[in-house]
């Protein structure tokens, strides 16, 4: 009996195919409509392949454990996605697909009162009685795509995993993989006839294995979330430890006070004016250096920017800071906003390194400020410039043109604005350079915006 005809191949083959590549899409986190032809060519190519390892003359078992990696091969040509992530995503991916289809299958069977011989005899039965299975997945991927949800979305945003975090989650998803591979041999075995137990075991078999497979997703969803807990934990305290840092400092230059003021006591008394002149200018130089990113009611983003000030000067960076709120009208948690601020001024810097900008354009500008409805974050480096194509590319995750760098940085902070329904637009051109614009809602109005006095104003 021929199981693929022409008819089977065009409305049911490619289309299934087609199903999976969108699928496996979703799952990787990618957006569905921007790869739509992709996951196309995808769906035809797997499905070629499919008719070509049919016509092949071996044991069922061995020709499905041999097209898999073809599968993976494919994938992985159209979409360049990093391998080990294709392989276990299409595993995943495959295998529910298989599991969606047997589902829509025993349910034809259960309400219809047909048979699986009458399903392989028919070509009509082959494409209807499995299309629930796809419109589910379809949707799924829609949910998927709208939720930003993806295997591996809490791992992407941490950076800190340990070696121990890093071995759990591995072996989970590993073990997921051969379940998943256990699920589909067994249930493709049984569609094709090569299965040997009886109805009652087959079923008792992969309800067992459903479950299992279950449980393993749970808990590997689950270390992942735990290990990115575990990331922003340790971010955290590097943040504070800036914090302490910066009033460590202030501390010691109130306990100096004291002293100064008796020099200058000392140098007035004496009549020496010019004395008392330059010994002010220098204190004051001091006192500023400090204070011109000392932000009111908000002693994190002034250690973050303290922090990154010095980072920007040893690298010969200029840094326009002009800071009007301080973020604590809008509903983001400490951890969040440096996060925002932190990936925003980390890109920019690392674009100037990278591409070695001449000397006078190597300044970024930092604004923050309030209007009616917003808090506004604007980052803009002069250079270097973007192309649309780049633009359109550099939010999603794993996308950069710096060396040696994840590329997560402005994923992770698209993923922030859109929790709380912020606006972000990122533009380039040669004479504004490259400027990227938050808009984050305000919902508690009850802080003022700063004032001219209070707003630390930096021009070097």
């Amino acid at each position: 009996m021929k199981l693929i005809t022409p008819i089977s191949f065009v409305f049911q083959s490619v289309p299934e195919a087609i199903v999976f590549a969108i699928f496996f899409v979703a799952l990787m986190g990618m957006r569905v409509k921007d790869n739509l032809i992709k996951a196309t060519l995808a769906g035809v190519l797997l499905a070629s392949s499919t008719v070509v390892f049919w016509a092949v003359e071996l044991p069922f078992l061995v020709r499905f454990f041999l097209q898999l990696p073809v599968f993976w091969i494919i994938l992985y040509l159209i979409f360049r996605a990093p391998f080990n992530k294709v392989m276990i995503t299409g595993t995943i991916a495959f295998g529910l697909l298989i599991i969606a289809e047997t589902i829509s299958l025993e349910l034809a069977l259960l309400i219809f009162g047909i048979t699986h011989a009458d399903v392989m005899q028919s070509d009509f039965l082959k494409i209807t009685v499995v299309s629930g299975g796809y419109v589910v997945l379809l949707i799924i991927s829609w949910v998927m795509n709208k939720k930003r949800w993806s295997l591996f979305k809490q791992q992407e945003q941490i950076e800190m995993y340990t070696t121990k975090d890093v071995r759990k989650i591995n072996t989970y998803l590993m073990v997921l993989v051969l379940q998943v591979l256990l699920i589909v041999s067994i249930n493709l075995s049984y569609v094709t006839g090569f299965f040997q137990f009886s109805n009652l075991a087959f079923h008792i078999v992969t309800f067992v294995l459903i479950i299992v497979t279950g449980f393993l997703l749970f808990f590997a969803h689950n270390i992942i979330t735990i290990s990115a807990k575990a990331g922003e934990l340790e971010a955290h305290k590097e943040y504070l430890k800036n914090v302490n840092d910066l009033f460590v400092t202030i501390r010691g230059q109130r306990h100096d006070f004291l002293n100064h003021l008796q020099v200058i006591h000392s140098y007035a008394k004496m009549g020496k004016t010019e004395k008392v002149q330059a010994y002010a200018n220098s204190l004051f130089a001091e006192v500023k250096e400090i204070s011109k990113i000392t932000i009111p009611n908000n002693a994190t983003l002034s250690a973050l920017l303290q922090t990154k000030n010095v980072l920007m000067e040893s690298d010969g960076i200029e840094l326009d800071i002009n800071v009007k709120s301080s973020f604590q009208n809008t509903a983001l948690k400490d951890i969040e906003l440096v996060k925002l601020v932190g990936n925003l001024l980390d890109n920019a810097r690392e674009a100037i390194i990278e591409n070695d900008v001449v000397k006078e354009q190597r300044k970024i500008i930092l604004k923050i400020f309030d209007d009616a409805d917003y808090t506004h974050l604007v980052v803009n480096n002069l250079r270097p410039t973007l192309t649309e194509e780049q633009i359109q590319k550099m939010l999603v995750s794993g996308y950069t043109t710096k060396a040696n760098h994840t590329g997560i940085g402005l994923s992770i902070v698209q993923q922030i604005v859109e929790r709380y329904s912020g606006i972000m637009n990122v533009t380039s051109s040669e004479t504004d350079g490259t400027v990227i614009a938050i808009a984050m809602p305000i919902v508690n109005k009850s802080t003022p915006e700063l004032t001219n006095t209070e707003a630390p104003t930096i021009m070097r």
